[in-house]
Parts: structure tokens; C-alpha cells; sequence
């Protein structure tokens, strides 16, 4: 169980689904991966589609694409964020994942994969914000030194979380969490 309380850096994800009943993800047997992916994403995007297949978890086949963004507007203080592309009548078609580029050239490998793997988290495994601060989908980023810490364990929790924010504890030995 993480037991170390840390503050957590206020920059936030930009969770822009239009319609949150959308947002489950459809199971598939093979990991599908986005089709256009810049090269500096390539290494944090591969390793969260492995770590997604260690644990025989399925993937959204709509995530299209992993892109760099130079604004997302005026008061805005988001650092990454997934998008969805749909028509009213058939629901999403294609989920984007954006990133701020003046943050990612500004940052820890840690930090990029993490913003990467809450993103994704979004996009690819269908998962709102969670409550708890300490979490790869929590609202807010974590500090680079907890992740690296905690690296493991914020993956298993992630890649163990459902889409309505709770945890799977049968994935769990008793007493983990």
C-alpha cells in the first residue's frame, strides 16, 4: 500500500470525452496500437501497450493517434489530453491523445510516462479521474519522485482500475491495496 503522502504538482489533464457513456472501451484480443505516433512517444506508448498485454488487459482499438499540441488555449493549464472524434448517431470513431510540447521538451522521462499512461488511460482503457491523489489517473500530476518509487505499483493499480474508478481486488493478493 502506498503510504507516502506527497503534494501533488497542480497541472492537470484536459478529460474532453463529449459524452461520458462512450467511454468504456471496446475488448479486443490484440492490442491495437495508434497509427500515428510521433517518434519522441514511441518508447512511453510501446511499453504501456506491454504492460497492458502482461496483465491481459484489452485496449481500445480507437486510439488513432499520439501527437504533440502547442496551446490548448488561454487559462487552460492541461499538459496532456484525450480526445474524442464521433458522430452523434454511431457514438466515438477515434480517440487523440495531445500533449503539450513546451511540458513534454521540459520534462523527466518519468514525468512524460506518466502523462502518457493517464492519457492513455483515458483513451485506451476507458478510465474517468479517480479520487485518489496518489494514482496514474488521478486529476493532478504526481511528483516525479513518488512515481519512480511507486512505478509498479501505480501500473498494476491502473491496469486493475474499471472504467467506473473502482478497483478490481480479485486481481489483488489480500491486503496489497
Amino acid at each position: 500500500m502506498i503510504k507516502i503522502l506527497m503534494l501533488l504538482f497542480l497541472v492537470g489533464c484536459g478529460d474532453q470525452f463529449q459524452d461520458k457513456r462512450f467511454l468504456a472501451p471496446i475488448p479486443v484480443t490484440n492490442q491495437v496500437r495508434p497509427t500515428l505516433l510521433s517518434e519522441d512517444f514511441r518508447p512511453f506508448v510501446e511499453q504501456f501497450y506491454i504492460d497492458a498485454e502482461k496483465r491481459d488487459v484489452a485496449t481500445s482499438t480507437m486510439v488513432e493517434s499520439v501527437g504533440f499540441i502547442d496551446d490548448y488555449g488561454e487559462g487552460m493549464d492541461t499538459i496532456g489530453r484525450c480526445s474524442e472524434f464521433y458522430t452523434h448517431q454511431s457514438g466515438p470513431v477515434t480517440r487523440k491523445v495531445t500533449v503539450l510540447r513546451s511540458d513534454w521538451d521540459a520534462s523527466t522521462d518519468i514525468h512524460r510516462k506518466l502523462v502518457l499512461y493517464h492519457e492513455l488511460g483515458h483513451c485506451a482503457l476507458g478510465l474517468h479521474h479517480t479520487e485518489e491523489s496518489q494514482q496514474i489517473m488521478a486529476k493532478y500530476a504526481l511528483p516525479d519522485i513518488f512515481a519512480e518509487l511507486n512505478w509498479d505499483e501505480l501500473v498494476n493499480t491502473l491496469f486493475t482500475t474499471r472504467p467506473d474508478g473502482s478497483i478490481n481486488l480479485t486481481d489483488h493478493e489480500e491486503g496489497e491495496l
